[in-house]
């Protein structure tokens, strides 16, 4: 398992990769690092974000796991790294759409916010809800070659007040633009004998 540079126990990682054995219900792909690219022309609404309130929701999540939240970084998770920064460069992941669609995951909706500072782009893949058209704008984004990309996989309760109702898997897709590296190009793809993994190819 690619995982961050901060080393963690055992039970902490095996707790981690439940995230594995569940099913996506949600897959966000966020880009960052989107010189160039004025956000007012991608069709998309302006978020408030609170960051605090994330954190607070993600530490309570980890507790409710026995987690530590801040196991692998100093933002708080409850999953695992399952492609780690710096590994891929050039990297095209526009194919993996039309997969997720596959295995019943649609385009409902996108955002971008201000992240401590900087513009982050946000699109939402899910189970639920209804699929919405994607801004031309954004699927020409979507076709870009990028620099980095980073995903992570983390637990969430299908009933926050009710545990016992199981979990479902949040992915998130994170990837930087523009491409400044030359060399080879990888695409991402969801394996078809795997279809809860990501490959580069």
């Amino acid at each position: 398992m690619a995982i961050d540079t901060k080393q963690v126990s055992r039970d902490e990682e095996m707790k981690r990769q439940t995230v594995y054995t569940k099913t996506r219900h949600t897959v966000l792909i966020k880009f960052l690092a989107l010189q160039g690219i004025k956000l007012t022309q991608l069709g998309l609404e302006k978020k408030v974000r609170d960051d605090e309130a994330i954190e607070a929701r993600h530490t309570a999540e980890a507790e409710k796991r026995n987690l530590d939240p801040k196991a692998y970084r100093g933002k708080t998770d409850t999953g695992c790294c399952l492609i780690t920064k710096g590994d891929y460069r050039g990297v095209y992941i526009v194919g993996i759409i039309d997969q997720l669609k596959t295995l019943g995951l649609k385009y409902v909706g996108g955002h971008w916010q201000d992240v401590q500072g900087k513009a982050v782009v946000f699109l939402n893949f899910s189970t639920e809800g209804e699929e919405v058209g994607m801004p031309e704008q954004v699927e020409q984004l979507l076709g870009r070659r990028f620099n980095d990309i980073v995903i992570w996989g983390n637990l969430r309760y299908n009933d926050p007040e009710d545990p016992s109702k199981g979990q479902y898997r949040l992915d998130t897709i994170n990837v930087a633009y523009p491409h400044i590296s030359e060399g080879r190009s990888w695409k991402l793809i969801i394996s078809e004998d795997h279809p809860n993994t990501y490959r580069m190819v």
